[in-house]
């Protein structure tokens, strides 16, 4: 009987993205793609039969109020209003992708986020971020509802039965749209916070763990409504949590390479509804349904640790964020700013996977503790465009903070070794790095490494609190200057009001495309065995 509601439940996880959102991801070419060129790329897609013809639909229409109403007496959120809903054919799906595509306002930031991804390794530099974004359009989609417009989209080459199952996941967003206009709310500061609190401009990393938040909700109405025609309730079956937690994460770590696309896309789109289950099963395992549903609305969890780390959200143990002060003066006028931002822990538990060891991204990235990074415009870049830029113009400072010692060592090793795979010049003496002590009284770190690479100086540095200080590409005059910054700003913390690197693409097409690849290998999986 659990071999099927497996499979179902895998089906449910991921077949089903929510709308296109307005921030979608566009690439970084100079000039921009026209909305034409973007509409006559899709189209060139291979188009999926019509499965689902006007007739069928309005059959399935009419189940939409009663699998509305199934949600909101699961999920405890009152139903206000119906929902509209429409039956979209390929070519209206293609044109919503590529107007989505076409006028988003954020390329240049997905531009400066690719750059930036490239300086620290997670992006090889010879990657396409325009091609990738592009390449796949609504072809994957299994339906969604759009909180622009409030309606329930079913697509016309879904399958009856699965259409039903997309309907369970997609209506319980309609239900937190009716009840905390989803937009608003996803965009919002923290209830409670003013202007002179540290935490209240953190709506940017709180938007991401609020996103999973919603995702993991919708994904535990499916289970409900998964299970019901065995006379189950998931409610009343918290005895079965850990079998059914272990089960589906399970297929978490799948080697398999969707589409030859990096880590880091993979990671991102698993992670709301990987995480996002995973957390919200275990509010509902803690403190039951209310708690699960109406009271992560009331307390949304703040970033992405909450999310990895429910049991911190639980405890309402809270950790600040973390950016660094103005590093600028001390740079000098040769350097010019060129992106910011916060390192949560989703982006270390990439690195710790692509850098380290099998068993890194669980004995590493857990004992993350805040981080934040700096990338400048090296002198030498001059006025260079933006999309002419390399990885080896820019400079790059990451500060990150660490609960043990073990931890903070463990990823300057593998971060260190994953720079050094990627050059073709360093020495190699300087790269083993040095354990200051009683002979060394220039040194006042714990541990320090400096060496050359391709592109300048690397510089890293783990203080005796387990801080942890990389520079790359500063020359050594500007290090010091930033190492008496820091120092005078130590123990401040700062609210970043920017998403964590990793999920600025969250919403990105390709990025749903990848979600719905996941679907294929997860089935797949659990159904053979």
């Amino acid at each position: 009987m659990f071999r099927n509601f497996f499979v179902s439940l895998a089906l449910a996880a991921l077949a089903v993205s929510s709308a296109p959102a307005q921030d979608t991801a566009s690439g970084n070419a100079e000039p921009q793609q026209s909305l034409a060129d973007i509409a006559r790329a899709i189209k060139a897609k291979k188009k999926p039969e019509v499965v689902v013809d006007q007739a069928d639909a309005e059959k399935l229409f009419r189940e939409v109020d009663s699998i509305l109403q199934f949600a909101s007496e699961s999920s405890e959120l009152p139903k206000k209003t119906a929902v509209k809903y429409k039956l979209l054919g390929r070519d209206e799906v293609d044109k919503k992708f590529a107007e989505a595509l076409s006028t988003d306002e954020s390329a240049k930031r997905i531009q400066h986020s690719e750059l930036v991804l490239k300086k620290f390794g997670v992006l090889p530099d010879d990657f396409e971020m325009q091609k990738f974004l592009t390449d796949r359009g609504g072809q994957d989609l299994a339906g969604f509802y759009d909180f622009r417009d409030k309606t329930m989209y079913l697509l016309n080459w879904i399958p009856l039965e699965q259409q039903r199952l997309v309907m369970a996941h997609e209506l319980t967003h309609a239900l937190q749209d009716q009840n905390y206009n989803l937009d608003k709310w996803r965009n919002s500061k923290p209830a409670g916070k003013d202007d002179d609190d540290p935490l209240a401009d953190d709506k940017g990393i709180e938007s991401d763990a609020r996103v999973a938040a919603t995702e993991g909700q919708a994904m535990l109405v499916f289970l409900d409504y998964e299970i019901r025609p065995m006379g189950m309730k998931l409610s009343e079956s918290t005895n079965r949590f850990e079998v059914l937690k272990t089960r589906i994460l399970s297929t978490y770590d799948s080697p398999v390479k969707f589409h030859a696309a990096p880590l880091i896309f993979t990671e991102i789109a698993k992670f709301p509804y990987y995480d996002g289950f995973a957390f919200e099963l275990e509010v509902l395992k803690h403190s039951g349904t209310r708690a699960a549903f109406a009271g992560v609305f009331a307390r949304p969890p703040r970033d992405t640790h909450e999310i990895m780390q429910p049991e911190a959200y639980l405890a309402e143990t809270r950790l600040a964020p973390y950016t660094l002060p103005n590093l600028m003066p001390a740079l000098g006028s040769g350097y010019k700013a060129y992106d910011s931002g916060s390192i949560g822990e989703l982006d270390v538990r990439i690195m710790a996977k692509q850098f380290g060891r099998d068993n890194d991204a669980y004995s590493v990235a857990p004992f993350w503790n805040g981080g934040a990074y700096l990338a400048v415009r090296k002198p030498s870049a001059g006025s260079k465009a933006d999309s002419a830029l390399a990885p080896s113009d820019l400079a790059l400072m990451y500060v990150s903070r660490w609960k043990t010692a073990a931890a903070v060592e463990r990823f300057a090793e593998l971060y260190k070794t994953a720079i050094l795979k990627r050059s073709k010049l360093f020495d190699a003496a300087a790269a083993k790095g040095l354990q200051c002590g009683t002979n060394t009284p220039d040194c006042t770190a714990r541990w320090h490494a400096r060496f050359d690479t391709d592109d300048g100086p690397v510089v890293m540095e783990i203080s005796r609190d387990n801080t942890l200080m990389i520079t790359q590409g500063l020359e050594d005059s500007a290090v010091q200057q930033v190492k008496l910054a820091l120092a005078r700003d130590a123990g401040i913390t700062q609210a970043s009001s920017e998403p964590e690197l990793s999920l600025r693409f969250m919403n990105a097409p390709a990025v749903q495309a990848i979600r719905e690849e996941i679907l294929k290998e997860i089935t797949t999986r659990l159904g053979g065995e």
